[in-house]
Order: structure tokens, then sequence, then C-alpha cells
């Protein structure tokens, strides 16, 4: 069989009564539940035809999505059952959601700032982990298109979402930035060391001073606690000038352990890009270790609270486009950050028995 066809439908191009009565007869075939005709005929975005027999629908729904509260569009797809196991439902997805950001950046579609996938396919309810990231290639921009997992419902079934890449939190519509070279600079001149379970007596000498001087820890009891934790230092010089430690972190949405991650960086080594190069690094470190031994296997990722005013109104990307982190919801009002290691894998079933 012929590679199928897929047509894009959109406010341009609207779904027509001939293709209205092909969807409502897949929708029949396949039994699915269908509560209100006419909104879910307006949903549709994408038909896939083998020649001239529909085989799949592909559709959007605007909704806010439950942890962050931002619009997105739940992306859905019904497949022929004869036709899904040829990956058919990925290239509807993948059609759609290039349509919706390419509408989005040309400012005719603004209504949501990303994608929302829920896998609802028969063959997930036999599966006991599924995949805490995964990405499509852009088929223009030849990028990466990163959709993360941001939930588990109580069936076992997992959700993810796809920010767009212009997207802002606080701005309607796409925000182009360039992109920024974190080696230039001020921070360029500053030294990054991974140090986790590893700090000479040196160095923890230093890190409780820094710690005690600017009132980060109030005691040094109380640092000599944290010590352990520690994984990433910032060097200017000989002066240590930005501390990383860690923790653990659950995550009961999407059944999660992560690495938490707090940093300090001192007030003259601030209004470069020490502190973000220092995430990047320790994320890095532990990402290498994650993919080369079974230390931190039972951790998926690493995550951190944006834990001031300032820095909540500062980061507005959706889809950090330094670390790569994304926003998974809010603690407090503060954004919590999210960056899975490679190949982590959530299981979609709880604990039950405690």
């Amino acid at each position: 069989m012929a590679h199928p066809t897929v047509i894009i439908l959109d406010e341009h191009r609207p779904i027509s009564t001939l293709q209205a009565e092909q969807v409502n007869e897949l929708w029949r075939a396949e039994e699915a539940v269908i509560h209100d005709v006419a909104q879910r005929l307006s949903e549709v975005r994408a038909l896939a035809y083998a020649e001239d027999v529909l085989i799949a629908i592909g559709s959007l729904h605007l909704m806010n999505h439950n942890a962050t509260g931002k619009p997105v569009y739940a992306c859905a797809a019904i497949v022929s059952s004869e036709f899904r196991s040829q990956g058919l439902a990925t290239d509807i997805y993948q059609s759609i959601i290039e349509s919706a950001e390419e509408q989005f950046d040309a400012g005719t579609d603004t209504s949501a700032i990303g994608i929302f996938i829920e896998w609802q396919a028969a063959v997930v309810r036999t599966w006991e982990e599924t995949i805490c990231s995964f990405s499509f290639e852009h088929s223009k921009q030849q990028r990466p298109m990163q959709f993360n997992l941001t939930g588990i419902t109580e069936d076992g079934l997992p959700q993810y979402v796809y920010y767009f890449k212009n997207a802002s939190l606080f701005t309607k519509g796409p925000v182009f930035e360039d992109e920024r070279n974190l080696d230039s600079g001020q921070s360029a001149t500053s030294d990054l060391s991974f140090c986790w379970q590893s700090l000479t007596h040196q160095e923890q000498e230093a890190v409780t001073d820094l710690w005690l001087s600017h009132g980060v820890i109030k005691d040094r009891e109380s640092c000599q606690r944290r010590l352990p934790d520690v994984a990433g230092l910032a060097r200017i010089g000989e002066n240590i000038v930005g501390i990383a430690s860690v923790f653990k972190a659950p995550y009961e949405p999407a059944n999660a352990m992560f690495m938490g991650y707090r940093s300090f960086v001192s007030p003259d080594a601030r209004g470069g890009f020490t502190a973000t190069r220092l995430l990047k690094h320790t994320y890095s470190e532990f990402n290498r270790i994650y993919g080369e031994s079974n230390t931190i296997d039972n951790m998926h990722g690493m995550a951190y609270v944006l834990q001031n005013d300032k820095l909540n109104r500062y980061v507005h990307k959706p889809m950090g486009p330094d670390v790569g982190s994304f926003l998974i919801g809010y603690i407090n009002d503060m954004q919590m950050r999210v960056k899975y290691f490679d190949g982590a894998k959530a299981r979609l079933h709880r604990d039950t028995s405690n």
C-alpha cells in the first residue's frame, strides 16, 4: 500500500460535508464514543487517506493543563484497526503539531502554548512502565520536538506535554529570542567542577564559610548535614562562588523521583550565566552517571523550583532554551521545572500496598 495522504484542516480549509460523513463512518466503525458530534467535527485537524478511504482522524481540543493552568491543545488520533501497526498515529500527531505551531508562530492561532497527549491505545494498558520523554524530528526545521511526562492517570495512562518553541508564560503569542551563549561574558570566567560525594576537607570548609557568611544556612551544624548533598562548585580563580546541592524530591503525579536541585551563587558573581551553567553542568554529570551505572537508577531526572519573585517573573519560556528543563507545575505559585535523564522510565501503576 502507498504511504497514506494526510490532509491538514484549519480555518482556511474547513472540513467538507463529504469529509464529515467519512469521519462519522470511521467513528462508528471504531465504536468511538462521541457525545457532541458537531463539537468534535469542529476539532478535527487532520485526515489520513489510503487512496480514497479515510483511515485515521486527528483532532485538537483546547484545554487548561491541570498542573500548570496554562492553555494547551489536547491532541488525539483515531486510526482504523487494520492500520494501527503502521505508526500512522505518530504521523498524524506530528502533522497536527507542526501545523499548530506554525499557526502559533504566524500569530493566526495563539489560543494554546503547546500540545497535551494522553496515550490511550489499548497496548499501553499492557505496559508496566513508560518513557519519561520522547521527541519527533521537526520535518522542516530539523530540531527535536520534545514531549515530557507530566502525569499518569489512576488507570495507568501516561500524559505528556510539548511546549511550542516560541511560547511564553506571560505573553499571548510568539516571543522570538536569539539563543544565548552561556560560554561568553562574565560567566565564562568561572570554572565548574562536579564533586558529588567527593568534597575535600578544604572544599568543605570553603563551602561552609560561603553559606554562613551570606546567611544561606544559619549554623555550622546544619551546614555539616548538607555537605554530603553538594554536587557542583563554581570557582573564579581559587575562590568558590557557586554551590549546587541535590536531595530526593518525589513527584507523585508522574510517579517519579527527582533529584531536587538548589544552588547559591555569591552576589559578586551574579549577573552572568554562572547559575545556569552550574545547573547545566551538574545535570550533565548526573545524566552521564545515570547512563553508565546503576548508582542513581531510582531517579528519573532533576527538578528545581524558582524560589523568588524576580526569577518567576523573568523566566517566561515554558521550555527552557538553555538547560532544556520544562514547566511541570507550581509549588506555592513558584515554577517547578524538570529535566528527565536520558532513557528514564516511570512505572505506570503506583504501589498501593501501603
